[in-house]
């Protein structure tokens, strides 16, 4: 290789220069292809991610179990993918109006906040379900609609980008009828407490948001109404999953 590289050279300055020297002002003008002496090497590099699981983390396709959420499952790592932030909501105070249904917006504390150390063509997936809503003495709010609209976030140079659930709120409070990477759930989560469970509302679509990548802001809309509305403080949990797209 080094004899060849030598080679090119020496027949470069025989061409270059029109009395032998190049000067600093002169450039390379090809000749036909039988007066250039051409060769190739390459170049390569290995590149590998990280795809190592949390111990508190399993496959969640692995057994159809799932596993329960908590939150300090916050930030750990399971397959090369962090769910770094994700939102909450607070509705505030409503006065009830005695109309049969009521509805109250609430935009989320934080945006979804996804990184991928995988640094492969492998997309994911972002799913949301929704637990009850009870006030102090264990009253259930009889909610008909908890609903999620994620705007996109910011595209980068490479075409990177966490989108959103587009002009379709995603609906998260119903589990009985979530949707998975797999399709409709039958064994779906009645809680909203268990992972691998809830419908989409945020994926990276094309596979090159590697790194640290944030949705737009997160709206969500509350639908509740008769029979049997009781004044009270009502909270619930609201379970994200974050997927690899390679898992069916």
């Amino acid at each position: 290789m080094i004899k060849q590289l030598m080679l090119g050279a020496a027949v470069l300055a025989g061409v270059v220069g029109v009395s032998g020297v190049a000067s600093a002002t002169e450039t390379f003008t090809p000749g036909t292809n039988d007066q250039v002496a051409t060769n190739q090497g390459t170049t390569k590099i290995s590149l590998t991610g990280d795809t190592t699981t949390s111990s508190l983390w399993e496959n969640l396709n692995g057994s159809g179990d799932g596993q329960k959420a908590t939150e300090n499952s916050a930030g750990k790592k399971a397959f090369g993918l962090v769910l770094v932030t994700v939102p909450g909501f607070n509705f505030g105070e409503k006065t009830l109006t005695g109309q049969a249904t009521e509805s109250a917006t609430a935009t989320g504390t934080d945006n979804i906040k996804v990184q991928d150390l995988r640094y492969d063509e492998n997309g994911y997936k972002v799913f949301a379900a929704a637990s009850k809503l009870v006030n102090e003495k264990k009253t259930e709010l009889p909610v008909t609609a908890l609903t999620l609209s994620v705007l996109d976030g910011t595209q980068d140079e490479n075409g990177g980008q966490l989108s959103g659930t587009g002009d379709t709120p995603a609906t998260i409070l119903d589990a009985n009828k979530a949707t998975s990477a797999t399709g409709t759930d039958t064994t779906a989560d009645t809680t909203g407490l268990i992972a691998g469970h809830g419908n989409l509302i945020a994926q990276d679509k094309t596979g090159n948001a590697d790194g640290t990548y944030e949705s737009g802001a997160v709206t969500a809309k509350l639908d509740f109404g008769a029979p049997r509305l009781k004044t009270g403080n009502y909270t619930g949990k609201i379970t994200y999953t974050l997927q690899d797209d390679a898992l069916k």
